[in-house]
């Protein structure tokens, strides 16, 4: 992810890191991949549809200073966010299953708007383009593995790349 980004601001993109997990390290990032972490917008909120909502504001924000700003947002990681039913208090009440999925769905509408938003038509290109970050975790009946978040996640990725650490 760190390379991307880097590779998005040496194109003189706007990079977004939304990163609920507060893992990023500005020296690393600076020191390893000569990047500049200050000029990196951080976003960190743990809830879905809070980071999605400031993730929203920025990139508009940023297109209304500039139409023809590139944006890379890189949301890290996707499974680490958290619903907002996931308050003990709220998970007691609510009859709803799998709220996490359903508020990453909503994330990812959110965000398929706003690339729609900012997306330069008379020319028919994007500014706005998003890495996904996610965890996998393998099917303990041996049925292969999934991606956590929902599938609404993998259905609306363009690429997906699975790189495994042994």
């Amino acid at each position: 992810a760190m390379a991307f980004m880097k590779y998005a601001q040496d194109q003189g993109c706007l990079v977004i890191l939304w990163d609920p997990e507060k893992k990023f390290s500005a020296v690393r990032f600076d020191k390893f991949f000569k990047g500049d972490s200050k000029n990196l917008v951080a976003i960190t909120a743990k809830i879905i549809l809070e980071g999605v909502d400031q993730v929203h504001a920025v990139v508009m924000a940023a297109h209304q200073q500039n139409p023809h700003q590139k944006i890379l947002l890189v949301w890290d990681s996707v499974g680490a966010t958290l619903s907002a039913s996931e308050d003990e208090k709220q998970a007691r009440q609510s009859k709803q299953t799998a709220e996490e999925a359903k508020d990453n769905g909503r994330a990812m509408r959110r965000i398929i708007l706003d690339m729609e938003k900012v997306k330069d038509k008379e020319r028919n290109r994007e500014n706005l383009a998003v890495l996904l970050i996610n965890q996998v975790y393998s099917d303990v009946r041996g049925k292969g593995s999934k991606e956590s978040g929902g599938q609404k996640v993998e259905f609306h990725s363009s690429i997906i790349l699975q790189l495994t650490r042994k």
